[in-house]
């Protein structure tokens, strides 16, 4: 039977010890606030967020991009400020929406000062520990000019 030298032995139990010592560490993702969904744009009495279009930049505000959002929420896409002659939308992925009608239907298409259905996303994005991201894009007179997303958070609560 071979028998290890007691250097040798020593050695292989500091390497695992030393390999080991960040997975001890790590506290895995850390996360914000807003990652929570509890920033400035979402109110948990009513649970909605609002997200801010720009239509001058085409865009979402600085900060909700991509947006955070617990499960079952609302979104609610807001203008910063009035415009004329352009209507504002907001188009999910054909087959990645965290949208359904009320027949379980993917709902894409979302209006500006619309109020969205809840959130609701399937098992596998729950099951992750950290949810999912939903990228969309925003339409302005029926061009696309924006390229944002939502990121819902089964534990944002």
């Amino acid at each position: 039977m071979w028998e290890e030298s007691k250097p040798m032995r020593f050695l292989r139990i500091c390497l695992c010890g030393l390999l080991s010592l960040p997975l001890l560490g790590t506290q895995g993702c850390q996360r914000s606030d807003s990652a929570k969904g509890s920033s400035g744009n979402c109110d948990s009495t009513t649970h909605t967020c609002t997200v801010h279009i720009n239509p001058s930049s085409c865009g979402v505000n600085t900060g909700e991009d991509p947006q955070h959002v617990p499960l079952n929420y609302k979104l609610k896409w807001v203008l910063t400020q009035s415009t004329t002659g352009s209507s504002f939308g907001v188009t999910f992925w054909q087959y990645k929406t965290p949208f359904r009608d009320s027949a379980g239907n993917a709902q894409t298409n979302v209006g500006v000062g619309v109020l969205s259905p809840p959130l609701t996303v399937d098992t596998a994005c729950v099951n992750t520990g950290i949810g999912c991201d939903f990228p969309y894009v925003v339409v302005k007179g029926g061009q696309k000019c924006g390229d944002p997303g939502v990121h819902v958070d089964p534990n944002a609560l």
